[in-house]
Order: C-alpha cells, then structure tokens, then sequence
C-alpha cells in the first residue's frame, strides 16, 4: 500500500507540475512550454500506472482479474481519441508523435485503473 500511495503522490506532484507548465507559457504558448509540460504529464501518468500494477499485483491471490477487457477497451478509446487528434491537428509531426505517446499512456492507465478498479471489488466480496 506505501508504495502505491507514494506513486499516486509523486504522479500527482509531477501533473501539477505539468499544469503549471502549460500555464507558464501564457496564450501564446511556447512548444518548449507545451512539451515540457506534456513530459511533466507523461510522467506523472507512468507513476500512476506504476503504483497501480503494484497494487494489482499486491491483490493477485485475492482475486483474478481479467484485464484483456480492459486493455481493449482503452485501445478502442485510444484508437479513436489518436484518430480524431490526427485528422484535426495542424500541428508538427513532433507534436503529433507526443500526442500519440501521450495517448497511449492515458490508455494503458485507464486499462490499470479500471483492471484495479474491479480486482478489489473482487477481492472484497
């Protein structure tokens, strides 16, 4: 549980951290600003997937978790959140690269979240 908590604690710090960093780069924006910060999320985000594997790994024996309905459906939302970014962004192909590694990281920590989500009402009954 320490090291779930822990992980939660320092993916939060490093969002906010992000947040400040979308926000420091003002209307305009500067891509150094906006890539910082998307780095600061994509981290952030992997803390999260950490602390949650760990724990879904803690509560393995208690209950059996059945994760591949999970990880399709984030594909699913992966697949047409990227699809959308894509036929609608005008950006670089630096910027779509991020984007599409950022989504991937949204999507396999919807998948955990969701496995840890029901592996513990499992474990609960």
């Amino acid at each position: 549980v320490v090291h779930f908590n822990l992980m939660v604690t320092i993916g939060l710090i490093l969002c906010g951290l992000g947040d400040f960093l979308l926000s420091a780069g003002g209307p305009e924006g500067s891509q150094l600003w906006f890539m910082s910060g998307l780095v600061s999320f994509l981290v952030g985000h992997l803390f999260f997937i950490s602390g949650m594997i760990s724990r879904i790994n803690l509560l393995k024996p208690l209950a059996d978790p059945k994760p591949w309905l999970f990880v399709g459906l984030a594909l699913c939302y992966m697949v047409g959140y990227l699809t959308l970014v894509y036929m609608r962004t005008d950006a670089g192909t630096a910027i779509k690269v991020a984007i599409g590694v950022y989504g991937c990281t949204i999507a396999a920590m919807v998948s955990s979240a969701w496995t840890l989500r029901f592996q513990e009402a499992k474990a609960q009954r």
